[in-house]
């Protein structure tokens, strides 16, 4: 239920897009992450949903994983950063 692309910029500025894949309940994929002023940056999006929960590792080999952890609901993903700089940040992500 999670399967597509995904956009959104967290509440600290941060530009994030990917596109994933849920094949019952795992989650795979691929996508960015842009800072503030800063080039984007390559990641890969791996996790786990269950029901309309889902748990996200957004992943750059130059640092710290971030974990995407919330709900869909309305259409939209709405949750919070957590690791490698974030703290509870939120994100809210829509599929165009």
């Amino acid at each position: 239920i999670l399967a597509g692309s995904w956009s959104g910029r967290s509440g600290g500025g941060f530009n994030i897009a990917f596109t994933i894949t849920d094949s019952a309940t795992v989650i795979h994929g691929t996508g960015t992450i842009t800072p503030p002023g800063q080039a984007a940056l390559n990641m890969t999006v791996s996790g786990t949903r269950v029901d309309t929960t889902f748990s996200l590792s957004l992943i750059n080999s130059q640092f710290i994983s971030a974990f995407y952890t919330g709900v869909l609901h309305a259409g939209q993903l709405s949750g919070v950063l957590n690791n490698s700089g974030f703290s509870n940040e939120t994100l809210i992500m829509t599929s165009p």
